[in-house]
């Protein structure tokens, strides 16, 4: 933890504190990589993130001597989703840089809806079933397609 992790913003004359979560994220990166290639699963990861930013905030209220608010799950929350998406972009680069090595196809990765149960079905319609088969170029996401949307 740095203190990087955290802003202390006023909002309508109240101090808050705000999340910096790609800083946490870049500095926690080893970490979660490691995790999830000891096929811990994403929500376990996410979790594991949660509570070490709570821990993390609670030794800079210390250090810092300040009171000004307790973390709230909103912002949590919000954090979280961030991390996910880190994370789900990481998979898509993974999988589009083994298919371009593989099979000599450039993929373009790129930013999917918010919207768990509007999305899945949409994207996955983009593909023929049997590229999701054994041996196909998209194999790969099949593994961990389960991953890539996730209800909080």
């Amino acid at each position: 933890m740095n203190d990087s992790w955290f802003l202390t913003v006023n909002r309508q004359g109240k101090n808050k504190i705000q999340i910096n979560s790609t800083e946490i994220y870049q500095s926690l990166y080893l970490e979660i990589k490691q995790r999830l290639e000891l096929d811990i699963s994403v929500v376990q990861v996410l979790e594991w993130m949660v509570n070490t930013v709570v821990v993390a905030y609670e030794n800079y209220q210390r250090q810092h001597n300040t009171k000004i608010a307790q973390l709230t799950t909103g912002a949590l929350n919000n954090s979280k989703r961030r991390w996910h998406e880190f994370i789900v972009t990481g998979f898509f680069a993974k999988v589009a840089i083994n298919f371009d090595l593989e099979y000599k196809i450039p993929l373009i990765t790129f930013r999917l809806s918010s919207s768990r149960d509007e999305t899945q079905p949409e994207f996955f319609r983009i593909f023929q079933t049997k590229e999701f088969q054994t041996s196909y170029p998209l194999e790969n996401i099949e593994t961990i397609k389960k991953n890539f949307f996730l209800k909080y």
